[in-house]
């Protein structure tokens, strides 16, 4: 198995017959809450580099006829599927954990009946506000300098104050970001790095499928359930859905 890391030693990149593989270019720690997805990376290009070395000794085999040879290549080419699915799974139960994280630190601590009456009472004078009053205010919130109103804000659902998602979402993670700066910080690294090696394994789901003859069958059954959802399309994410259930159901 020939895995490369040339020059730059944060690139993860594979070698295989002449070809050269560019995954990522990693630049997050390798270790502590980090170490998960630089396993996971690592264990998706190892799962597919093997997977090339045994493409090339089955295609190398003279002994082989040509239907055993891609009977063989599917194996191998579903083998190193499941594995990259049940990278794919570790990933997703990692993304859910950071998603957790960032929920409690948006959590605003209920209010009391009084604070609720003055949340209220807030909300009503806000949605009373038209023109440059209102726009400078929305900045105000935005920036937090109307601490007392950007709780009522985050306690509140958006319609309350005549507010749209859209802004109501900069207000609150202005506010995260002001109240816990460390903890935004790591969060986002941690996001930065759950993009990054879901790269590594969509790049390997990639080099698989392109170097075998799996039909879509086959790769879903191969990835498993919540995993192939990232790696094979076909038609409507409704349809698709329905069309992998019934598959998992006929292979389980």
């Amino acid at each position: 198995m020939t895995i490369a890391q040339r020059n730059d030693l944060d690139e993860v990149t594979i070698e295989n017959g002449g070809k050269f593989y560019f995954l990522a270019s990693w630049k997050h720690p390798r270790d502590g809450d980090f170490g998960i997805l630089w396993n996971i990376a690592m264990n998706a290009r190892a799962a597919t580099a093997n997977m090339l070395d045994l493409l090339e000794n089955i295609r190398m085999n003279e002994r082989l006829s040509d239907e055993a040879k891609r009977d063989d290549s599917k194996e191998v080419a579903m083998k190193a599927l499941t594995t990259l699915g049940a990278q794919q799974r570790k990933l997703n139960e990692f993304e859910t954990g950071v998603d957790n994280e960032r929920l409690k630190l948006a959590q605003i601590p209920d209010a009391d009946a009084a604070q609720a009456v003055v949340d209220v009472a807030l909300a009503d004078y806000f949605r009373a506000l038209s023109g440059e009053n209102r726009t400078g205010v929305i900045a105000e919130l935005v920036a937090g300098s109307q601490a007392r109103m950007v709780d009522a804000v985050l306690r509140l659902p958006a319609v309350l104050f005549g507010l749209t998602d859209e802004i109501r979402s900069v207000i609150e993670a202005n506010a995260i970001a002001r109240r816990a700066p460390g903890e935004v910080r790591i969060l986002a690294d941690k996001a930065q790095a759950v993009r990054m090696t879901q790269q590594v394994i969509s790049k390997c789901v990639k080099i698989v499928t392109q170097s075998s003859m799996l039909d879509m069958q086959e790769q879903i059954t191969s990835l498993g359930r919540d995993a192939w959802q990232p790696h094979v399309r076909g038609g409507a994410p409704d349809a698709m859905a329905a069309l992998a259930n019934r598959y998992l159901a006929k292979a389980t």
